[in-house]
């Protein structure tokens, strides 16, 4: 009876459902419970979204397939709800439909421009995705619907909600909700569409004039979407994102050319070190290179990228811990400091490869070479050195292994031989010493060059390359207050510092991109022009940056193309903003003073302006499009304008670099044309 059939119900329910269920469910719990135990998930962060939406547009490119099948399907199915077994619509109930359509459609558009005559598409879908959540829940559930249809409306309704809850409600941040959730959108249009498809082609009725309308719009979007996926999959298959072999699975193969040194590095050690011993490499911006070695290697390391690893349920205050405390191995000078951070986490290696040396200022490889009761080196290349910390987990550390490895090749192979020394190839920035001493960054021959103070080169240094004391392409100079040498070596990215002889000493500068300019202050603080980035970066003496004007999203047009820079004695820094046209003068915190501008700077080949300051408050400048040397007041104003008229040998083609020597009154100039260093004229 009623009761026997009850009971039935229930228990195959029970059998079919709710045990196979809690089995499924229990059994994940037991499996994950030692994770959970030690998982301390991140403070939820979900809360009413504010914008910026999805628009109409963006949603049709992403499922326009599916909707040219489901809203169609949706119609007809209400249709066999208002009119079954093929009966004529009602004049009402047409209506009804006409109006829902209409309905639909405005939903999609910016009302308040209709209203003045203006089409523009709605700043969200989500009146349509709800209206379309709320359609699909009416049609899934009417009694008179279909059983074949109700799963693909159950399944298209879904999805219509999941981007619908997109507009509403955020679970992490924006993009984050709606890359996870409308990839699930995604899945549920395609299932819902694939009995409709299949029906649409195949079912009762398949030559109706209204069904052959929607075959071919149908078509005309799967050919669409077809011809976007093929152009797409090729266009990930031959774009280059780095340098190497095509059609390989190698992930690594890319670094056979363009970074073989530290290639050679990472086969050291996933042939040498066994087991899963944890290593020290720098920390830096996420979505860049910073992780590599763990990333190429699979060893543990004490940081990766921050965000990350925040959400995977570690606090903000434990990681910005963990900075600091690479910061303090990287550049500490106390070893038994430096000692009890490695042993705090277990560290077995320590890595210095040209990363770390460009964030720490050389990585403090020169003092972990010399503590060798803490540190082994265990392997080193001309780019890469690993240390093993004596008493770690790594046990007695293997011997030195020291290789040639190959030097990256998209460097080594447009390389020239270089110039006889005191021979200028395109040379580029200029500076002097107290004792005027001339120091010149010989762009073209990727070196520095030192003269007397009559001129006469003393000695040169550099070559094309990526490793310390090499250079590509090193646009400026500049002399601190303690005698050292501080380069902008443009396309490595970073400043290079070298003693007066040009033994190099460290580097830092991690994440600059063509820095142009440089300049050192009273204090020893380093002033970078990074040119590719639109800003100033002030470093520390240390090498740490602690400032940076201009290329940040609440200003991002306060600076265009910077190049040279200059400190004066109160610390006002004066920046060549190229692209702008104009002299920027700053304060030491980056407060903008005062800007004027200088007619002839302007983005061009060559248009590499730079800045000096003489003690009279006057402001000289190169103007390389003009071919002249300017002499500006304080506020502006022009003084004098300096340059030799026709033919002259001592006629500036284009003057880029400009000192003016400290021992005398000489004004000296860098002209790459020439190219040469010509001693342009006498200062008032």
């Amino acid at each position: 009876g009623t009761r026997g059939g009850f009971v039935r119900g229930v228990r195959t329910g029970v059998t079919s459902v709710v045990l196979p269920a809690t089995a499924v469910i229990g059994g994940a719990v037991l499996a994950f419970r030692p994770f959970w135990r030690q998982f301390s998930p991140p403070a939820r962060q979900w809360g009413a979204e504010v914008g910026p939406y999805a628009r109409p547009g963006d949603v049709l490119t992403i499922f326009g397939v599916f909707l040219t099948i489901l809203l169609p399907f949706f119609f007809l199915t209400w249709r066999r709800i208002l009119a079954p077994d093929g009966q004529p619509l009602g004049r009402l109930r047409r209506a009804a439909m006409i109006a829902a359509g209409i309905a639909l459609a405005l939903s999609l558009a910016d009302l308040g421009a209709l209203a003045h005559l203006s089409l523009r598409q709605a700043v969200s879908i989500r009146t349509f995705a709800l209206a379309m959540t709320a359609f699909g829940i009416y049609l899934a559930l009417h009694r008179a619907t279909p059983e074949r249809h109700r799963h693909p409306l159950v399944l298209a309704t879904f999805a219509f909600a999941l981007v619908a809850g997109c507009e509403f409600v955020f679970v992490w941040d924006r993009m984050n909700t709606v890359f996870k959730f409308y990839l699930e959108a995604w899945l549920l249009f395609g299932l819902a569409s694939g009995p409709v498809l299949c029906e649409l082609f195949r079912g009762e009725r398949a030559r109706s004039r209204w069904r052959l309308v929607w075959q071919g719009i149908v078509g005309a979007a799967v050919a669409v979407a077809a011809f976007t996926s093929v152009s797409g999959a090729w266009g990930a298959l031959t774009h280059r994102h780095a340098a190497g072999p095509r059609w390989t699975l190698d992930g690594t193969a890319y670094l056979r050319r363009s970074d073989p040194q530290e290639l050679a590095a990472f086969e050291w050690i996933n042939r040498s070190v066994a087991g899963l011993p944890i290593l020290v490499e720098a920390y830096g911006p996420s979505y860049g290179a910073y992780a590599r070695v763990a990333m190429n290697t699979g060893l543990p390391i004490v940081l990766g990228w921050d965000y990350h690893v925040f959400q995977r349920g570690h606090g903000w205050a434990e990681i910005n811990r963990r900075k600091a405390d690479l910061e303090t191995i990287f550049t500490s000078k106390d070893e038994p400091r430096v000692a009890a951070v490695l042993r705090h986490y277990h560290a077995a290696l320590v890595y210095v490869g040209p990363l770390e040396r460009r964030t720490y200022a050389g990585g403090n490889l020169a003092d972990f070479t010399k503590w060798t009761d803490l540190l082994t080196p265990v392997y080193r290349n001309p780019a890469v050195t690993i240390f093993a910390v004596n008493g770690s987990s790594i046990g007695t550390p293997p011997p030195l292994t020291i290789e040639t490895a190959d030097e990256p090749q998209a460097v080594a192979l447009p390389a020239a031989a270089q110039d006889p020394i005191g021979v200028l190839r395109q040379p580029r920035g200029i500076a002097c010493d107290r004792a005027g001493n001339v120091y010149v960054a010989d762009f073209g021959n990727c070196r520095i060059q030192k003269f007397d103070r009559d001129l006469k080169p003393v000695a040169a240094w550099g070559r094309r390359g990526t490793a310390p004391g090499e250079f590509q392409d090193p646009c400026d100079v500049a002399v601190g207050p303690d005698g050292n040498v501080y380069v902008a070596d443009t396309w490595n990215g970073r400043v290079q510092v070298f003693d007066p002889a040009g033994h190099y000493l460290r580097e830092f500068g991690s994440n600059l991109y063509g820095p142009r300019g440089i300049a050192v202050d009273s204090t020893g603080r380093v002033w970078v022009a990074d040119t590719g980035n639109n800003r100033v970066v002030r470093f520390t003496p240390a090498g740490a940056s602690d400032l940076v004007i201009g290329g940040r999203p609440e200003n991002p047009n306060l600076l265009a193309g910077p190049t040279g820079i200059a400190v004066d004695a109160h610390d006002r820094v004066y920046v060549c903003d190229n692209d702008h046209g104009r002299l920027a003068v700053f304060d030491s915190g980056g407060k903008l003073l005062n800007a004027f501008p200088v007619p002839g700077w302007r983005r061009e080949v060559f248009s590499e302006p730079h800045v000096a300051l003489d003690v009279n408050a006057s402001i000289w400048v190169t103007v390389p499009m003009a071919s002249e040397v300017r002499r500006y007041s304080s506020d502006g104003h022009l003084l004098s304008a300096l340059g030799e008229p026709g033919n002259s040998p001592m006629a500036p083609s284009r003057p880029l670099g400009l000192a003016l020597c400290p021992t005398g009154r000489a004004i000296l100039v860098s002209d790459p044309v020439k190219p040469t260093l010509l001693l342009l004229g006498v200062r008032p």
